[in-house]
């Protein structure tokens, strides 16, 4: 790997997160992601069930979530 494609990939890593909007969120606190989203999650952040992705809020903070349950046609994260 070339010092580029190494500093590339440690930006990427920072920058990549699940933005969230307000109506992502169940009323328990769980966030439920699917469709054209969750596609994209898939091929992008690459989550496992019992893992963490990082995640956004719009116009709020950055962190991190519990991926609770993950499925062709769901993604479930615990707060």
């Amino acid at each position: 790997m070339t010092w580029r494609a190494a500093v590339c990939d440690r930006y990427a890593e920072r920058v990549n997160l699940l933005l969230l909007e307000p109506g992502d969120f169940a009323a328990d606190g769980t966030v439920r992601i699917g469709g054209r989203r969750l596609a994209h999650v898939r091929g992008v952040l690459a989550p496992e069930a019992g893992g963490t992705l990082r995640v956004g809020v719009v116009g709020g903070r950055i962190g991190t979530a519990r991926v609770a349950a993950l499925s062709a046609l769901e993604l479930v994260l615990d707060p």
